[in-house]
């Protein structure tokens, strides 16, 4: 056992010189029956050695290069030791056998010229031989040649590897599909079943039911359990072999690439990959994904190896039964009998009696088998021999089943092969895109397995060898060859896919060229674990883009808007949820916070549309292309770079603003001769009311005559001297509109800013939801002016709701020049397309002084709206009159030849263009109107209360 640990050399029969079995026959004169030291000891202990050695030496050379082979490569190492042994027991006197040397020489060196050790420490059987055991040292032999040297032997392995180099990559392809298809029969026949959740892997009334069941006579439903037992322990077994294959063809060739400084072709790297995915799929089914199935079987297993095993000495065992009884204790054949005996009763003690053989117990086992082998009177044949062999091979593996798959799926030896991990990753990210994200987990999981080598060494400081591993494996290969690459493709489609959609000139891109998609599955891969380290890959992409789009942000202000729409692709593509970068955006149009603080300029600088909620400059500055705009975005952007606390700053400034604008509204109505004429008015309509039942309405015409009778009014006040009282009003009115349109503004910019950074928090508290809910300014303020009305005497605005068609006629006509301005080169009024502030302040009036059924009793827009059509009708009457008239005249001209003046057909032409133009302009009058009855029907619901029907 010290030469030959694994107990390789027990199971073989001596031979003789002749060649022939040294078993003796029963009744022998040639045996001593009183000297056993004699029979066991009948040649010299080199002799022994010799036939051990060579039968070792040829069955390992016949199993090796095969699909049987797993560490016969190792092994044969011993034999070569041992060769060493034999040559000092040999004595001087004596020859050795230069067949023997010969044959280690040259059978087993012709196919392995180098072997690795451990790591990077290599073995040459042709020079250990000729250092340690050369053969011209020996008394009485010719040295017919002489020992080659080592550059020789390197050149020969450098030949030998050139040839196994043109057939690695057809091996591996077979290995390959053979470990694909035993990975598709394990997951669906060793699936996991009820009674292997309820089944521990030592337990012996499980291991003595099953004994019974497998040595007992067995029904048909016991067979077919014990044949589903047999055929997973085999399926089991098969995956060692492959996975220990996988391991030794992927060991020596790196090896040797290295060993002898030959470069490693590029298409093997995919062989390798495929290599280090066999072992460790092996290593992970039969340790992780199948391991209960395994435990529930693995006592049954071994008994019924057990059984198989004792099976093939049921023949000796009849056979000495009946010799024990025909031939007496005083015969010579009584001590062969009485030794098989023995034997087979340890044999059957051991199989029988236990459900786990430790390597103690399958020591005894071998020992017991290699007595029944040498006494057996040629019961046992060569091809039972065979079987026995294979039947203790596989209870050997499979009593210690997690100790062999660790030992025969361990890629630890890659630590001494760094150099191939950086080419092989970065081969596996620009070669294969179809490669399973699987398959990467497990080639990370053969280079981690060098940690767990590292980890479990006492000769150095494994801490420090470990921590530097894995630096290499992680930072400076797995990101670099891996991650950052991956990372900036991401980056890159995203900026191809955005400036494909903005930039005209570029070329849409082709999905068949451009395959994107193929970044989804490294996004969506499950975490990578290498070297005890977890790797997210998508949080790694999410803080790579967002980084990178902070970074460029910063640079350029003006590129905010494009990274934000690539954040936007990146979550539509690849499903990744970007922070934001909260860096305020360049914006030539936008108004920061800060200019709203003077409210009063703002106001008057630009106007309110209350359905895009915003504000639009009225006039640009000198020199300006562009209008400035503010609108909920905008201020949320000036709220989150100055904070919160700017926006109470700026509704103290509003409210102050409006109670000014209301008071200088009020003073305008203090002239008697305006309230003269509103009281007058107002007892008009009021009497018509009462004549006609209430369905009087405020004609077109009366407001026209109202307007032109106060437009010959003045007002004595200093800001508004050579005004007219109308365009002040509607100044005033419009002031206060703005202003409460910017008030919602601030609001609504308010609650977007909290529910853009509400999703940062766990929740919001019920005082927080309160605040939001019950900070309108709208309501606080009608509601303050309300009580401030009732308080003092503000009898002056009472008759305000019959100013009203007054003053839209005015905002009317203000408007439509606006409007008209646009399309004008030279502007000398201001050019604008919007104007809501006057309705929102007017529904704010009205709201206020408690006017709205008085103003509704008008029914002034329905009165617009007539008198709109019925002008229409009649001037397109008088326009189609025109029209016939014309033409009757060109036709008796064309009759009668007579020919009219050329002054005469301009004068008409001017005036069917005339006519068409009142047309058109009735048109835009009108839909001004209605787009202002819409308005303020709207802002109304802005003032009223939810209590309010």
């Amino acid at each position: 056992q010290n030469f030959d640990p694994r107990g390789r050399f027990c199971f073989n029969p001596i031979f003789d010189d002749k060649g022939e079995g040294n078993r003796r026959r029963l009744g022998s004169n040639n045996s001593n029956r009183n000297s056993k030291s004699n029979i066991l000891l009948s040649k010299p202990l080199y002799e022994h050695m010799k036939v051990i050695l060579t039968a070792l030496y040829e069955r390992y050379c016949t199993v090796i290069s095969t699909s049987k082979e797993t560490t016969e490569r190792e092994d044969i190492v011993g034999i070569y030791g041992l060769y060493c042994l034999y040559r000092r027991l040999v004595p001087s006197n004596k020859v050795p056998d230069d067949k023997l040397h010969k044959l280690l020489c040259t059978v087993f060196p012709s196919m392995c010229p180098i072997i690795p050790l451990f790591g990077n420490v290599p073995f040459m059987p042709v020079d250990f031989i000729t250092k340690y055991a050369p053969l011209d040292i020996a008394r009485g032999i010719r040295v017919r040649a002489r020992a080659p040297h080592r550059d020789e032997i390197i050149d020969d392995a450098k030949e030998v590897l050139e040839k196994q180099d043109k057939k690695f990559f057809r091996k591996v392809s077979l290995l390959y599909d053979e470990g694909l298809a035993w990975l598709l029969q394990a997951e669906t026949e060793l699936a996991p079943t009820e009674r292997s959740n309820n089944t521990t892997l030592f337990d012996d009334n499980t291991a003595s039911t099953q004994s019974n069941m497998i040595l007992t006579p067995l029904d048909n439903e016991k067979t077919y359990a014990m044949n589903a037992v047999k055929y997973k322990t085999d399926l089991v077994l098969q995956g060692l072999m492959i996975g220990r294959r996988a391991r030794v063809l992927l060991k020596n060739y790196l090896f040797l690439h290295t060993f002898l400084h030959i470069p490693i072709s590029s298409k093997d790297l995919l062989a390798i990959e495929q290599l280090c995915s066999i072992a460790k799929s092996v290593e992970k089914t039969l340790k992780v994904r199948r391991r209960s199935s395994i435990v529930s079987i693995h006592k049954a297993g071994l008994k019924l190896l057990a059984s198989s095993l004792y099976a093939c000495f049921e023949k000796l065992r009849s056979f000495i039964d009946q010799r024990s009884v025909d031939h007496g204790k005083d015969t010579a054949d009584h001590m062969h009998i009485s030794t098989i005996s023995t034997s087979l009763w340890a044999l059957e003690s051991i199989l029988k009696g236990t459900s786990t053989f430790s390597p103690s117990r399958r020591y005894a086992i071998e020992m017991a088998v290699h007595a029944c082998s040498q006494e057996s009177f040629r019961c046992i044949s060569s091809e039972n021999m065979e079987a026995i062999e294979g039947l203790l091979n596989q209870l050997k593996l499979f009593s210690d089943i997690d100790d062999n798959v660790t030992e025969g799926c361990d890629c630890s030896f890659l630590y001494f092969n760094k150099e191939v991990y950086p080419v092989l990753m970065k081969y596996l990210y620009t070669k294969t895109e179809h490669l399973e994200c699987e398959r990467m987990q497990l080639v990370m999981s053969a280079f981690s397995d060098a940690s767990s080598m590292l980890r479990t060494s006492s000769y150095f400081d494994s801490s420090y060898y470990l921590k530097q591993y894995r630096e290499f494996v992680v930072e400076d290969v797995f990101n670099h060859e891996f991650l950052l690459p991956l990372c900036i493709e991401i980056e890159s489609s995203l900026r191809l896919l955005l400036f494909a959609k903005n930039v005209d000139e570029m070329k849409p891109i082709n999905p068949k060229e451009q395959k994107f998609g193929r970044f989804r599955k490294y996004v969506e891969m499950p975490p990578l674990q290498i070297c005890d380290v977890t790797i997210y890959t998508k949080r790694v992409i999410q803080r790579y883009l967002e980084r990178s789009f902070y970074n460029f942000s910063t640079v350029g202000l003006r590129d905010s808007k494009t990274y934000a729409e690539m954040a936007i692709l990146a979550q539509e593509l690849y499903g990744l949820s970007l922070i934001e970068n909260n860096l305020p955006t360049e914006n030539t149009q936008g108004v920061d916070v800060t200019e709203l603080l003077d409210v009063e300029v703002f106001s008057k600088k630009y106007n309110y549309n209350m359905v895009q909620q915003n504000f639009v400059e009225r006039k640009s500055n000198d020199g300006c292309k562009y209008l400035k705009t503010l609108g909920i975005e905008t201020i949320s952007l000036s709220f989150r770079r100055h904070g919160m606390g700017i926006a109470k700053n700026l509704i103290n400034e509003i409210q102050k603003l409006l109670f000014k604008s209301f008071e200088k509204l009020s003073k305008i109505f203090s002239s008697n001769l305006l309230r003269s004429l509103l009281s007058k008015e107002s007892r008009w309509f009021e009497q018509g009311k009462i004549d006609d039942h209430d369905t009087v309405k405020y004609s077109f015409e009366r407001a026209v005559l109202l307007r032109r009778e106060i437009s010959k009014l003045e007002d004595n006040d200093e800001d508004s001297v050579g005004t007219s009282f109308l365009e002040q009003c509607r100044e005033y009115i419009t002031v206060i509109g703005n202003v409460l349109g910017l008030a919602r503004l601030v609001r609504s910019g308010k609650l977007y800013t909290m529910n853009q950074t509400k999703k940062y928090f766990l929740s919001l508290s019920s005082s927080d939801q309160e605040s939001l809910d019950d900070d309108d300014l709208l309501h606080a303020v009608a509601y303050h002016l309300k009580g401030i009305i009732t308080q003092a005497d503000y009898e002056l605005l009472q008759n305000f709701y019959i100013l009203f068609p007054a003053l839209s006629l005015t905002w009317l006509d203000t408007s439509v020049r606006g409007k008209d301005m646009l399309n004008k080169k030279f502007q000398t009024f201001d050019a604008y397309y919007t104007d809501d502030g006057f309705a929102m302040g007017s529904a704010f009036i009205v709201e206020v002084l408690n006017q709205s059924a008085a103003l509704d009793s008008l029914k002034w827009f329905e009165s617009c709206c007539v008198s709109f059509a019925m002008n229409r009708k009649d001037m397109l009457g008088s326009l189609k009159k025109e029209i016939e008239i014309n033409s009757s005249k060109d036709k008796s001209s064309l009759l009668f030849g007579s020919k009219q003046t050329s002054e005469g057909s301009d004068n008409s032409e001017n005036e069917l263009s005339r006519k068409r133009v009142t047309v058109k302009r009735l048109e835009a009058r009108k839909q001004e109107m209605e787009l202002l009855q819409y308005s303020v029907l709207g802002a109304r619901v802005f003032f009223t209360s939810p209590t309010q029907n």
